[in-house]
């Protein structure tokens, strides 16, 4: 603290976020932190503006000031701000119709990844009149100049080609999902995208990745066996192997499989 005072003092406003910073994520001094943020935004430093914004919506759950910081960045042309706007409407205030109409603003003005979280709000909410936008929007958002594809942004590339009965072009998405050496990181998405599907009716999909990616089978156990009672008049010896332990789990993966078919009306 005292290193970076002298360094504010010296007229350096990195130094400033710096400071905002260490009260921010390590003292727990939201106050001073504020403090730190605002005055390095009045010394022209935009890039506080996330950080500040951050704040109000993790930490204080403010929403109205973290709305407000995150629109007075966009107005200062950080157009990336949409995507926290976004996700501020979507995750927390549970207005999907503004995260729609804030993602769609991003999309015009070439913010990479808001192709991404729009057209997962449309796959994620069954918007089914916007099937051919959300796959549109995720193609380009393969082809979008980004370092890296997130595991996640390819599972949701996967899951809208099957929500659309794209199917081959599905299957090899998820393959390129599974020889990345970092998916088991997301397990909890791996274990929701096998779930879609088998929900889809792709059984043989599913069991082909199984087969062709066999750690999965251990790392997904209950997905796996459930695959197998629904298999089972064509492996009738497989799902007898999953043992006591799995059948709540198991059970709790066919039920799973059922909602999401009521869920996206398929029959």
């Amino acid at each position: 603290i005292e290193f970076y005072q002298q360094a504010v003092e010296q007229g350096k406003t990195d130094a400033l976020i710096a400071l905002g910073i260490l009260y921010h994520l390590d003292l727990k001094d939201y106050d001073k932190a504020i403090e730190a943020y605002q005055q390095a935004i009045e010394q022209g430093d935009t890039g506080a503006l996330l950080n500040l914004g951050n704040l109000y919506l993790e930490n204080l759950k403010d929403y109205d000031k973290a709305i407000e910081t995150y629109q007075q960045a966009v107005e200062q042309g950080d157009t990336r701000l949409l995507l926290n706007l976004g996700i501020l409407y979507y995750r927390d205030l549970k207005d999907h119709d503004k995260a729609i109409e804030i993602y769609q603003q991003a999309v015009e003005l070439d913010v990479a990844y808001a192709l991404y979280a729009l057209s997962f709000i449309y796959f994620k909410e069954n918007h089914v009149d916007k099937k051919p936008e959300a796959l549109a929007l995720s193609a380009r958002f393969m082809n979008a100049p980004l370092e890296e594809i997130s595991i996640e942004a390819l599972g949701t590339r996967a899951s809208i080609l099957l929500w659309c009965d794209e199917f081959d072009e599905a299957y090899e998405v998820a393959k390129q999902i599974f020889s990345k050496p970092d998916y088991i990181k997301t397990i909890d998405g791996v274990m929701g995208f096998f779930v879609f599907i088998i929900a889809k009716n792709q059984r043989h999909m599913a069991l082909n990745l199984f087969e062709q990616f066999t750690s999965l089978k251990d790392e997904v156990k209950p997905v796996y066996y459930a695959l197998m009672q629904l298999l089972k008049d064509e492996f009738p010896k497989e799902h007898i192997k999953m043992g006591s332990e799995l059948e709540e789990p198991v059970a709790k993966v066919l039920e799973k499989i059922r909602s999401v078919q009521e869920r996206y009306e398929i029959g």
